[in-house]
């Protein structure tokens, strides 16, 4: 069952809709937060993950480009990020904002729940500028460095 949906009121986290800002995989997505006691009502729309500060989340992602066998197949798909003054937002959302999401939701065989969930547009009404992450998720302290020879004959 096809249908286009409205989430209402949750956090986004790592926002990547536009050209130049594609996650790990290519794609464009965003992840939205919310508080456990949502659970049931936002099951539906993909798998739900349980965040390191107790919250949940669940990611939402498309291809970059339409598919094949759509009157725009190839063209770089536009996702409006817009304000509550529905002016579309030329910065980068960051982690933390609030808002709205649209989403198509379809069938899928890949996805945990058998639904998987698109974003289509994203309404902001608590906008948090992007601040980039210069680390690379590793212990940037103050650990000693230690060198060792490596024998490359295995």
């Amino acid at each position: 069952m096809n249908k286009v949906d409205y989430i209402r009121n949750v956090k986004f986290n790592f926002v990547c809709l536009r050209p130049g800002e594609e996650d790990k995989f290519g794609k464009f997505g965003l992840q939205i937060e919310f508080s456990a006691d949502r659970r049931a009502e936002l099951q539906c729309f993909g798998s739900i993950k349980v965040l390191d500060n107790g919250n949940l989340g669940i990611n939402l992602n498309t291809q970059t480009k339409y598919g094949t066998g759509t009157k725009r197949a190839g063209q770089v798909k536009h996702i409006p990020i817009i304000n509550t003054s529905k002016e579309e937002l030329t910065e980068r959302v960051g982690d933390g904002s609030v808002g709205d999401v649209k989403v198509f939701t379809y069938a899928s065989q890949s996805a945990h729940n058998g639904m998987k969930s698109a974003p289509m547009a994203v309404l902001v009404r608590t906008f948090e500028k992007y601040v980039p992450n210069e680390s690379d998720d590793f212990d940037l302290g103050e650990a000693p460095v230690t060198t060792q020879e490596v024998n490359d004959n295995f």
